[in-house]
């Protein structure tokens, strides 16, 4: 992806429930606002789309932000968490349990554990593999998209990517950059927030929601990038970075670093 080279593909596998959906299951209203039909509705594809609704509601705003809130944690734990949950035991000190190993490249082993994992109740790790290489492959294609251009991102964080930009863009004085700025010294190209807006558009083909939902890109410029919550002025967010989650952004009237950045973050 990030070399420009196509990949061959070996093999491929495709995950497919069995049997019908059970008729069992009722319709719900969750938070007794957003209605969902189990039977003839993507549950997923539903919350998310009811969230960016609610966004747009006219329910008071704590209201409104408290749905917004329970719709997002619902909508991560609900579509990724449970497949991916295991119960860790903590066993008495020296005390250890014999458990099988499983991969897709080696055979299967036994080995001695002090801490066993148990499944959780909906565990079911193809699924939350998937999910997590589809989310992994999308910010593969920003990367691509970025660097292409010349530019460069300060950090990445699950499904969202940290773009070095600025109004205009330009060279950024960094120690370390690939590029030179006018004075000789080492820099990065920070590209203009125009050129990001480009790049998410090429995005929009890639929305799998309801558009008058979910409108245009599924890459989202993120509200701290704005002065008002109504995102009617895009401010300048500035960095300071010293290693993997210990970061901080901010803005000021005069920037005394050298980073400057526009967030873009996947739709949920």
């Amino acid at each position: 992806m990030l070399t420009g080279r196509t990949p061959k593909v070996l093999d491929a596998i495709r995950l497919e429930s069995a049997g019908p959906k059970s008729r069992s299951l009722r319709e719900a209203h969750l938070a007794g606002a957003v209605r969902i039909d189990p039977l003839g509705q993507d549950f997923f594809r539903a919350v998310i789309e009811e969230r960016q609704r609610a966004r747009r509601s006219d329910l008071p705003e704590d209201e409104r932000q408290r749905l917004d809130s329970f719709l997002k944690v619902l909508a991560n734990s609900a579509s990724y968490g449970i497949y991916a949950e295991m119960v860790r035991e903590e066993l008495p000190r020296r005390k250890e349990e014999v458990v099988d190993v499983h991969g897709a490249l080696a055979q299967s082993f036994a080995d001695s554990v002090p801490t066993p994992e148990e499944p959780g109740e909906f565990s079911f790790p193809p699924m939350a593999a998937c999910i997590t290489g589809g989310a992994r492959l999308m910010l593969a294609l920003l990367e691509r998209l970025v660097t292409h251009e010349g530019g460069s991102y300060a950090f990445c964080d699950t499904d969202s990517m940290v773009i070095v930009a600025s109004e205009r863009g330009g060279f950024v004085p960094c120690a370390g950059g690939e590029a030179a700025s006018d004075n000789g010294r080492q820099a990065i190209k920070a590209l203009s927030w125009d050129d990001v807006d480009r790049i998410r558009d090429r995005f929009t083909s890639l929305n799998p929601y309801d558009p008058t939902a979910v409108k245009g890109s599924v890459l989202e410029v993120e509200a701290q990038n704005f002065e008002t919550k109504a995102r009617k002025k895009q401010r300048q967010l500035y960095c300071y970075a010293i290693s993997a989650k210990r970061y901080a952004l901010y803005s000021l009237g005069v920037p005394p670093v050298p980073w400057t950045l526009l967030i873009v973050e996947r739709r949920a």
